[in-house]
């Protein structure tokens, strides 16, 4: 559109005018519906409290002693990731900082100490397990009260959104994966 002086420019004013006031009036009323409507956002993930077992079943063989106990489900029916983290397992004489660790992980305290930890799954359950070698059950049995644990569960479209895969998940530390989610203890 030109724009010059003279008689075709006085009739397009008008027009233009009105035509900047309608698209000024939408532009004001789509402001007002976005501010009022809920946006659309990435999923959080769902994030358990840090919890202590309730009850821990021991199973002994003969060369190990492993305890286990249920951890609640924390979505059902939905497809994604469970994250399980723990603290409280260093059950050695080890004198050391704690950091929150994912599962599965082998944790080795002082001489001749050593502690698996993993999620297993049996009878449609999920279980967290803690094995070691019987000479380790008694330091352990005096420390279970303070062994705490964490689910974190991710949707398909959050590791959809974030462009993230299980896997890569499972390699961020408890720091990486807090300041990736917002996570705040």
């Amino acid at each position: 559109m030109q724009y010059g002086i003279g008689t075709n420019s006085e009739k397009r004013l008008p027009y233009i005018t009105l035509h900047m006031k309608t698209v000024l009036s939408l532009l004001l009323l789509i402001a007002s519906i976005t501010s009022t409507a809920t946006p659309f956002s990435t999923p959080q993930p769902v994030v358990s409290s840090w919890q202590s077992m309730g009850a821990w079943q021991r199973r002994a063989a003969k060369d190990a002693v492993s305890f286990s106990g249920a951890l609640p489900q924390v979505r059902t029916g939905e497809k994604g990731v469970t994250l399980v983290f723990v603290k409280g397992y260093n059950c050695s004489a080890l004198s050391m900082p704690e950091k929150p660790l994912s599962l599965p992980f082998l944790f080795w305290g002082d001489e001749d100490t050593a502690y698996e930890w993993k999620v297993t799954e049996a009878g449609g359950g999920r279980f967290l397990e803690t094995r070691m070698l019987p000479a380790c059950e008694a330091a352990y049995v005096a420390k279970q009260k303070d062994i705490l644990y964490r689910q974190i569960y991710f949707d398909e479209q959050f590791l959809k959104e974030k462009g993230v895969t299980a896997a890569q998940l499972r390699k961020l530390s408890y720091k990486q994966l807090a300041e990736l989610t917002g996570i705040t203890d």
